[in-house]
């Protein structure tokens, strides 16, 4: 198994080998030559990097090692709560070491040079799992296994675009939650990353220490990308991780249609969606993709507005029985006819008014269904939210918590005529146009939904202890989550006190419910406790 699942180190030239740069510290940061990392004032890491694939590997690396490590840390404490079973620990290594045997076949030789580069300063505190050149590149392909196990959530977002009558100037505003969940300690150290290739466009992305691929990222011709996540069978072998692609499409292409060349021409493992947005096209298209067919989907010429929510919407899709029981089975629905209400209740959108629909927590008709709920706009669980003005060449990038935080706002075209080592000493984001923060943070609804998480955690570990005024300030905490009583049903069904149980899962039942997934969870718990009653 070591030995199918091994992946050589790219080859490198006698003078990439040679190639050994240093740092030196800067304010709130690190610099090298014309190369940069530094934290703002909102907690966003800003970085600057230049040069051939290695090169901006390796510097990367340099710049960030210490949110590699971090970041790596993060992911394997998460994945460790999920799988706390040792031998299934094992189980999953060798599995997914056996997909992604071929990884490297699937992968350009100019990201497997970038990605070596990081990987020289990935710590070996993780060896037992596999060298550091195989871990990351294996990382890249975190957001395809997190959304092919979509019973853990790791995955659900939304995104849209808006333009002509929708907007004050008809130009295209697109915005986009990254509901890629893994803990709220791996979303704490972001990194908005400019990166001016020796091949290829300049271009900007939001990513996080170690990662190359592209989930959200706009690049200097205003073309933008976000991933969103398909329904998608269990992958049964390896090819590219979409946030390659994704970053081959910022790299390479200015149009709609070459992103759907690169799109089409692409080898995946898991159905995706690409959101793209077109300044040279003044369009917005989502580009469909599936192991074996790509479809382009846009909206018919009389309308104004794209809607993502993690469901097919082309003919070559929407039909197919996988995504029919996807519907049925999670919230992508509720999310989308929220997301339409919100885009009809708005007359003129400018880029304040898309953060207010990206924080949105209502259900349809402004319903409150609890907080953290997946048929929320905001699930409070964003690892980032990003807007764009493609034309303008303006994107705004929130901070921390969630999606709650300011968004602090760039423009490409200023940042990349700018001077890089003057740069290393000036402020980049444009503090005139800055979102400010949720006024939700400041509510006592907020602490409440921070003790919710808390507990929600803690409850479903084996050796939590719910003394009556935890489990009553629970309630409380969030009362209008059917899965605040759910997981109170769960607990007491493990405690074989299935009288309270049977209560708790009645009262969820009565709750607002977005997907037969949640119905028939609670039917499961109520139908064990009359079984025992």
């Amino acid at each position: 198994m070591h030995f199918i699942s091994r992946i050589d180190d790219p080859i490198l030239t006698a003078q990439e080998k040679q190639l050994s740069y240093t740092r030196t510290p800067i304010s709130g940061g690190w610099a090298s030559g014309n190369n940069w990392i530094r934290k703002n004032d909102a907690g966003l890491y800003e970085m600057y990097i230049e040069g051939n694939a290695y090169e901006r590997g390796y510097v990367n690396g340099l710049l960030s090692q210490e949110l590699i490590n971090k970041q790596e840390d993060f992911f394997v404490e998460t994945l460790n709560k999920l799988l706390p079973a040792t031998i299934y620990q094992y189980f999953i290594k060798y599995v997914v070491g056996y997909f992604n045997k071929d990884l490297d076949k699937y992968v350009s030789e100019e990201y497997k040079k970038e990605i070596y580069g990081v990987s020289r300063f990935a710590s070996d505190k993780h060896n037992y799992i596999a060298p550091p050149y195989q871990r990351i590149l294996n990382y890249h392909g975190a957001h395809d296994i997190g959304h092919a196990m979509q019973n853990m959530n790791f995955v659900g977002c939304t995104s849209f675009g808006v333009w002509g009558d929708k907007t004050e100037d008809g130009s295209i505003i697109i915005g986009r939650n990254f509901d890629f969940y893994v803990g709220d300690k791996f979303a704490q150290d972001k990194i908005v990353l400019f990166v001016r290739p020796d091949s290829g466009y300049k271009m900007m992305l939001v990513t996080w220490g170690g990662m190359i691929g592209v989930v959200s990222g706009m690049n200097e011709h205003g073309l933008t990308v976000t991933l969103n996540a398909a329904p998608s069978e269990i992958p049964t072998g390896t090819a590219t991780p979409i946030s390659l692609v994704a970053r081959q499409v910022l790299q390479y292409a200015r149009t709609t249609q070459e992103a759907y060349n690169i799109i089409e021409k692409s080898h995946v493992f898991v159905s995706e969606m690409l959101l793209v947005g077109s300044a040279q096209d003044h369009k917005v298209v989502s580009i469909e993709k599936t192991p074996t067919k790509t479809s382009m989907y846009q909206t018919d010429a009389s309308s104004s507005r794209i809607l993502c929510t993690n469901h097919f919407q082309s003919n070559t899709f929407k039909s197919d029985s996988l995504n029919i029981n996807h519907q049925k089975n999670n919230p992508t629905q509720k999310r989308f006819e929220r997301l339409n209400e919100l885009l009809d209740n708005t007359s003129k959108f400018t880029y304040e008014s898309v953060a207010d629909v990206l924080r949105d927590q209502k259900g349809l008709h402004n319903t409150n269904i609890g907080l953290t709920n997946e048929a929320a706009i905001n699930q409070l669980i964003a690892h980032h939210a990003i807007i764009f003005m493609p034309e303008q060449r303006m994107v705004w990038v929130s901070s921390n918590p969630y999606n709650l935080g300011k968004f602090k706002a760039y423009n490409l075209t200023d940042v990349f005529q700018g001077n890089p080592l003057d740069q290393q000493k000036q402020l980049i984001n444009i503090e005139s146009k800055t979102i400010a923060a949720d006024s939700f943070l400041t509510t006592s609804s907020y602490t409440n939904v921070v003790f919710y998480k808390k507990i929600a955690e803690q409850i479903t570990q084996k050796d939590f202890v719910l003394n009556s005024a935890i489990e009553k300030q629970f309630i409380e905490s969030n009362k209008e989550y059917f899965n605040t009583y759910l997981l109170l049903a769960t607990y007491y069904q493990q405690k074989r006190d299935y009288t309270k149980s049977l209560q708790y899962a009645q009262m969820a039942q009565s709750k607002y419910l977005a997907s037969d997934k949640e119905r028939k969870a609670i039917e499961e718990v109520i139908q064990k406790c009359k079984e025992n009653l």
